[in-house]
Protein backbone atom coordinates (compact mmCIF):
# COMPACT_ATOMS: atom_id res chain seq x y z
CA UNK A 1 0.00 0.00 0.00
CA UNK A 2 0.90 3.67 0.07
CA UNK A 3 2.18 3.38 3.64
CA UNK A 4 4.86 0.96 2.46
CA UNK A 5 6.41 3.84 0.47
CA UNK A 6 6.52 6.15 3.52
CA UNK A 7 9.57 5.35 5.68
CA UNK A 8 7.84 6.98 8.66
CA UNK A 9 5.07 4.36 8.51
CA UNK A 10 7.33 1.27 8.50
CA UNK A 11 7.67 -0.19 12.01
CA UNK A 12 11.04 -1.80 11.20
CA UNK A 13 12.52 1.65 10.47
CA UNK A 14 11.96 2.82 14.07
CA UNK A 15 14.33 1.95 16.90
CA UNK A 16 13.61 2.55 20.58
CA UNK A 17 16.43 4.52 22.20
CA UNK A 18 17.32 6.05 25.55
CA UNK A 19 19.31 9.15 26.40
CA UNK A 20 19.70 11.54 29.35
CA UNK A 21 16.21 12.94 28.59
CA UNK A 22 14.50 9.56 28.59
CA UNK A 23 13.01 7.10 26.12
CA UNK A 24 12.62 8.13 22.48
CA UNK A 25 12.19 6.70 18.99
CA UNK A 26 14.66 7.07 16.09
CA UNK A 27 13.84 6.41 12.44
CA UNK A 28 16.95 4.85 10.88
CA UNK A 29 15.85 5.83 7.33
CA UNK A 30 14.68 9.44 7.80
CA UNK A 31 16.81 10.16 10.91
CA UNK A 32 13.70 11.63 12.58
CA UNK A 33 13.36 11.34 16.35
CA UNK A 34 10.29 11.51 18.56
CA UNK A 35 9.50 11.16 22.25
CA UNK A 36 5.99 10.10 21.18
CA UNK A 37 5.45 6.56 19.92
CA UNK A 38 5.31 6.66 16.09
CA UNK A 39 1.86 6.17 14.56
CA UNK A 40 2.85 2.97 12.76
CA UNK A 41 3.98 1.41 16.06
CA UNK A 42 0.74 2.42 17.81
CA UNK A 43 -1.30 0.90 14.98
CA UNK A 44 0.75 -2.32 15.12
CA UNK A 45 0.34 -2.53 18.91
CA UNK A 46 -3.38 -1.65 19.13
CA UNK A 47 -4.69 -2.80 15.76
CA UNK A 48 -6.40 0.55 15.24
CA UNK A 49 -5.61 3.95 13.76
CA UNK A 50 -8.05 5.43 16.30
CA UNK A 51 -7.03 6.26 19.85
CA UNK A 52 -9.30 7.24 22.73
CA UNK A 53 -8.17 10.53 24.30
CA UNK A 54 -9.34 12.13 27.55
CA UNK A 55 -10.64 15.64 26.89
CA UNK A 56 -8.59 17.70 29.37
CA UNK A 57 -10.02 16.08 32.49
CA UNK A 58 -13.64 17.15 31.96
CA UNK A 59 -14.82 13.54 32.02
CA UNK A 60 -15.43 13.33 28.30
CA UNK A 61 -13.33 11.53 25.74
CA UNK A 62 -12.84 11.96 22.05
CA UNK A 63 -11.31 9.76 19.38
CA UNK A 64 -8.25 10.72 17.36
CA UNK A 65 -7.05 9.08 14.16
CA UNK A 66 -3.26 9.06 14.40
CA UNK A 67 -2.82 8.71 10.63
CA UNK A 68 -5.31 11.28 9.31
CA UNK A 69 -5.41 13.53 12.42
CA UNK A 70 -9.24 13.41 12.29
CA UNK A 71 -11.09 13.69 15.60
CA UNK A 72 -14.60 12.70 16.63
CA UNK A 73 -16.67 12.56 19.80
CA UNK A 74 -18.49 9.60 18.23
CA UNK A 75 -16.61 6.32 18.65
CA UNK A 76 -15.35 4.77 15.41
CA UNK A 77 -16.75 1.34 14.51
CA UNK A 78 -13.85 -0.57 16.10
CA UNK A 79 -14.70 1.00 19.48
CA UNK A 80 -18.36 -0.05 19.42
CA UNK A 81 -18.00 -3.76 20.05
CA UNK A 82 -15.67 -4.49 17.15
CA UNK A 83 -12.00 -5.34 17.30
CA UNK A 84 -10.73 -2.29 19.17
CA UNK A 85 -9.41 -2.17 22.70
CA UNK A 86 -11.85 -0.38 24.98
CA UNK A 87 -11.06 -1.45 28.51
CA UNK A 88 -11.46 1.84 30.39
CA UNK A 89 -14.51 2.31 32.58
Amino acid sequence: GADDDDPAMVVANWKEMDDENGHYYWNIVTNDTSYDEPACMVIARTGSEWQKVDDDGNGNAYYWNIKTNDTSYDPPPEFSGGGGKEEEA
